[in-house]
């Protein structure tokens, strides 16, 4: 099992985020696939009906007393994606 940081690590290189898409049991076959298709070059939205800025949680582990996950977004009108850490407390 990889760790966060080994998560972050990949996600520095458009295979390793695929890598990450693809094996992500959080996006559902349709996410990984408006995912590819826009990191390969297509812009259209696949959800006209939602904002142009969609987020994906990519990776999601409990460590110490808190919940990290790894959120990929997409901006389908300026054509840019980021990838952000998060972190919450468990309750």
């Amino acid at each position: 099992k990889k760790t966060i940081d080994e998560w972050k690590r990949m996600l520095k290189t458009v295979a390793g985020l695929m890598e990450i898409v693809d094996s992500s049991p959080q996006l559902s076959d349709l996410e990984k696939s408006a995912i590819r298709e826009f990191v390969s070059g297509k812009k259209d939205n696949p959800w006209p009906d939602k904002p142009t800025v969609s987020s994906f949680k990519l990776r999601q582990e409990k460590l110490e007393g808190k919940i990290e996950s790894i959120v990929l977004e997409i901006n389908y009108e300026s054509g840019q994606w980021k990838v952000s850490r998060h972190t919450a407390k468990c309750s």
